[in-house]
């Protein structure tokens, strides 16, 4: 299949559009790639905790799968990565050590990080070498993650496992009383390609390249077919979209309700209340579920639910919109402390506006090039070029004009925004609220930001954060001064 039939498959698509309950994929074109068996589940891994030290990444084996260890990259020996806890006003400090043999460097993805220390690629860390980041943590509590960012290798080190959570605490969310300790649950989410020799192998085609690289089952925090008991109260589920490619959308398998609290950037004003939302790559939200009127033995489904990417065929073995289990919910016992409700009002937020200048970027696929054929504003992502040079503080209305017909997440380095308006697929959701860096623009839709830049001076990011287009050159520099 060439470029120009594959992309014409998804030609008209505005939205998702929920079509069934939650599943596995059953059936798969390469034998290599075997069917999930759903009886074979295995006990959520819950991350180690750092607060810094050493991080030290290597290729090695992990046993992911039952049966043969798997091929991936590990971080301290982990896969997935630990997770690091701070506080807001901690002085962040880790070593990295870059045992891969191949460059590579971390991006602390939603974090306000120097310039220096923000992993842009121009500051590679050879294999062999190390680094000591140094991160001043002075934004709100918010769920971030961290990632390598490697120009043109990214994907491949995310896909083998260099990915894992950040969590920011502070002064101003402890009074609210949200779920906490066991409760609050870190939820890394990758889609994989399971293997019938269990690798974890990368290895895009020419069509992955264009749609990116999507698999047939989830990994929560590394794990396959997961599942945690649950007692009969309030949890927190922190939610993490770690993959390459794939758009999530969070849903229960039995329709329930639950509450958003936060998305990308800390906590919304209010919680709002849903049944499901997409998640694209790189964006987070944090939900709460009440599991209180859960009979004892209940068993329900966190789960990518199924949706309509509105082809006449798929034209990909994983597409986009297939259902896949996340994680199942056992309710097992009642509670141990009693059932919290959740606050009306979590905080106030600022509210950008006036903005004093218009950006364009639009968001473009060329067929005709062998490489290269994701952009912005027709410009292929050049290490040392200058692409956008913006004012510190100002603030300024960013719109992203997806011209193709395959999805873009926009990611900002160095700075948040406030998505103001979409136009062509639907009203602003509760995902797009609140503080953002991250935010998934439809095929062939528009979706304006206003954005500013507040704490560092410097050279940092825009880019698409579907890995392959991101590698692919669709990434420009912006500097602020």
């Amino acid at each position: 299949m060439n470029r120009r039939k594959f992309v014409k498959i998804f030609a008209g698509t505005s939205g998702l559009f929920l079509t069934g309950a939650s599943g596995l994929l059953q059936s798969c074109k390469s034998p290599a790639e075997a069917p999930i068996d759903p009886n074979q589940q295995n006990p959520l891994r819950i991350p180690t905790e750092i607060q810094g030290g050493i991080l030290n990444a290597a290729y090695g084996s992990a046993n992911v799968w039952r049966g043969p260890s798997s091929d991936v990259l590990t971080l301290n020996g982990l896969f997935t990565g630990p997770t690091v806890r701070v506080q807001k006003g901690d002085a962040f400090s880790i070593l990295f050590t870059n045992a891969l043999g191949e460059p590579s460097i971390i991006h602390w993805h939603g974090i306000n990080a120097p310039s220096g220390m923000d992993g842009h690629p121009r500051s590679t860390i050879q294999s062999g070498a190390q680094f000591s980041y140094k991160l001043p943590i002075q934004q709100r509590a918010g769920t971030y993650w961290y990632h390598a960012h490697p120009d043109a290798n990214t994907a491949k080190q995310v896909y083998k496992g260099f990915a894992g959570i950040f969590i920011i605490d502070d002064v101003e969310e402890a009074p609210l009383n949200l779920p906490s300790g066991k409760y609050d649950v870190p939820l890394l989410l990758q889609d994989k390609r399971q293997r019938s020799d269990n690798a974890v192998t990368y290895d895009p085609t020419e069509e992955d390249i264009i749609s990116g690289f999507l698999g047939n089952v989830i990994l929560a925090n590394g794990t396959p077919n997961a599942y945690l008991s649950v007692e009969q109260t309030f949890y927190r589920f922190r939610l993490v979209n770690a993959s390459n490619a794939r758009v999530f959308k969070i849903g229960f398998s039995d329709g329930r309700s639950f509450q958003i609290i936060a998305t990308d950037g800390g906590l919304l004003e209010s919680p709002m209340d849903l049944t499901n939302f997409n998640l694209s790559p790189g964006e987070r939200a944090e939900i709460i579920v009440n599991f209180s009127a859960d009979p004892i033995g209940r068993s329900l489904k966190l789960a990518s639910i199924a949706y309509d990417f509105n082809s006449s065929h798929r034209g990909s073995t994983f597409p986009q919109g297939l259902a896949m289990d996340i994680l199942d919910c056992r309710v097992v016992r009642a509670s141990a402390t009693q059932s919290k409700s959740i606050p009306a009002k979590l905080t106030t937020l600022e509210k950008l506006s006036s903005p004093i200048r218009t950006r364009t970027f639009a968001l473009t696929m060329d067929h005709s090039k062998p490489k290269g054929i994701h952009m912005i504003n027709d410009l292929v992502f050049d290490l040392n070029r200058i692409d956008e040079t913006v004012k510190q503080g100002d603030v300024e209305l960013w719109e992203f004009q997806n011209t193709a017909d395959a999805f873009h997440s926009m990611h900002v380095h160095g700075g948040q925004f406030q998505v103001s308006e979409r136009l062509y697929a639907g009203p602003i959701t509760p995902v797009d609220g609140g503080w953002k860096d991250t935010v998934l623009v439809y095929p062939n839709e528009t979706v304006r930001v206003l954005v500013r830049f507040t704490d560092y001076k410097g050279l940092f990011l825009l880019h698409c954060h579907t890995l392959e287009h991101e590698d692919d050159g669709m990434m420009i520099n912006v500097l602020v001064t």
